[in-house]
């Protein structure tokens, strides 16, 4: 196959999957939403128990934002010094990466919580929801660390301490990065669900979900989301209009080669992935007592684990396609973006209930695995399309000298943009496939008979207090996370 008939091939796919991801079950949405009159059953006006439930959501949520750009700090001290070091990329991709629900039950079970989770609901998810997206604040600020203002540092450390030319040139140079930082773990939280209801709290989401099951209407579901829908989506128009400042100038500022980070500043780098990822899993493996249990798992629920790794890998599968083509072009791959990302942080039941809306009345797909396979792609397949696009300006230069030198536009698209961005783009692909054995909102809602997805049947077990199969599932949850981390930590070292 010629490289021309391959990126036509990729194009076509990547067409097809954004229109059946993206276009077609919000569409489907809007159409239902449309025939049910535009009135949800208690109207446009949240209850008062709604309105507290979304405050306190968004006061849990800003607490842990706040915590992870703490908790992340002395991670971006040493990205900032050592780039993507094996141990510090690991560790963050372990922690993105591995179901914040493993961690849930790990700490459950190793401080014995289990018995009365929600006494400790609230401090229990920030510490979770902190302990999972620190990554996220420790990358942004770390590569804005690296890429500070040179000139002007050099010029301080003339009248000044290294220390002080570092607060005071350094760090304000930085602020971007930290409302970015801050906007982006916010949106990600705010329409999160599986953690607080693992510690048995509610949350707004909780409400959603309940929403959702209880009445067949779509605005039920849709109206009450959207205050989340307008707080994720003016975060995301935020983040996007402070791509420039993030970006810099493109190269690595000396005032990060000339500090070195403290060794404090390393071992608490190296405590925070010992405490977010090592000791969950360990603590999940001691509490099981037998490992008799892993194979009980396999026996009892065998199908559905197979089922659920099927469907998460064709959800990966269609990311990926996603993702190549859209470092093809760079108009695509904007467009791209805006439709991945856009859809993907909206709450999750919002995700499942644009799905049914597709997809639920066509007897070929209402009860087929590509259904729930389509749910977790439009979740979590931004995933590696910002992989991927984030560094694909890098590659600008070689791009250009390969227009001198004749190279024609299929040639450039495939051997240098693909070629050198497919780690990424694998390894997005195979955290989204991750994640979505984690799911349960869009889960719940797109489930089929054929098999239970893992995730449902991890909650019922929890519900049940049947321990064994709890910790159990989490430490394969674990086990199946342990190749995309590596891949992840591949991908990051290669392309950096």
């Amino acid at each position: 196959m010629s490289r021309r008939v391959a990126c036509r091939t990729v194009f076509l796919f990547a067409v097809v999957a954004i229109c059946g991801l993206y276009v077609f079950p919000p569409a489907a949405l809007l159409v239902r939403a449309s025939n049910e009159g535009w009135q949800p059953e208690q109207g446009w006006v949240l209850s008062a128990r709604q309105s507290g439930l979304f405050l306190e959501t968004l006061i849990l949520t800003a607490c842990a934002t706040a915590t992870a750009i703490v908790v992340g700090l002395p991670a971006a001290a040493c990205w900032a010094r050592r780039g993507a070091s094996s141990a510090i990329t690991i560790g963050m991709a372990a922690c993105m990466i591995v179901s914040p629900m493993t961690m849930c039950f790990g700490w459950q079970h190793l401080l014995k919580l289990n018995g009365a989770p929600s006494s400790f609901g609230h401090l229990g998810t920030v510490l979770i929801w902190a302990g999972w997206t620190w990554p996220i604040p420790a990358l942004l600020l770390g590569e804005a660390w690296r890429r500070g203002p040179r000139e002007a540092y050099e010029s301080a450390l003339l009248c000044c301490s290294r220390r002080r030319a570092f607060v005071h040139i350094v760090l304000p140079g930085m602020r971007a990065a930290l409302a970015a930082s801050a906007l982006a773990v916010g949106t990600l939280l705010v329409t999160e669900f599986v953690v607080p209801h693992a510690w048995g709290l509610n949350v707004y989401a909780t409400e959603l979900l309940a929403a959702a099951e209880s009445s067949s209407r779509t605005l039920d579901t849709v109206g009450p989301a959207l205050p989340v829908c307008l707080c994720a989506w003016l975060g995301l128009m935020l983040v996007s209009r402070m791509r420039r400042s993030l970006a810099g100038k493109g190269g690595v500022s000396e005032s990060s080669q000339a500090w070195a980070p403290p060794l404090w500043m390393r071992i608490a780098a190296l405590g925070v992935v010992v405490l977010t990822v090592i000791v969950p899993v360990s603590g999940a493996a001691y509490r099981m007592q037998s490992w008799r249990w892993l194979g009980e798992v396999l026996r009892v629920h065998g199908g559905d684990l197979t089922g659920s790794l099927g469907t998460a890998a064709a959800a990966g599968a269609a990311a990926v396609g996603i993702a190549t083509a859209g470092v093809m072009s760079r108009r695509f791959g904007a467009m791209t973006v805006a439709v991945a990302v856009g859809v993907g942080i909206l709450p999750a039941v919002v995700v499942g209930e644009a799905i049914i809306c597709g997809y639920g009345g066509w007897s070929a797909t209402q009860d087929h695995w590509v259904k729930l396979a389509a749910g977790w792609a439009a979740r979590f397949g931004w995933l590696p399309v910002v992989a991927a696009l984030a560094t694909s300006a890098r590659c600008r230069e070689i791009e250009e000298q390969a227009v001198v030198d004749g190279a024609d536009a299929s040639r450039i698209a495939w051997s240098l943009r693909v070629r050198r961005q497919a780690p990424l783009i694998l390894a997005g692909g195979a955290a989204a496939g991750a994640l979505s054995l984690g799911d349960l909102a869009t889960t719940v809602q797109a489930q089929v008979s054929s098999f239970v997805p893992i995730s449902v049947v991890l909650v019922d077990k929890m519900h049940k207090f049947e321990d064994g199969y709890v910790l159990a599932i989490s430490l394969i949850l674990a086990l199946v996370a342990a190749p995309c981390v590596a891949a992840a930590a591949w991908a990051v070292r290669r392309v950096s």
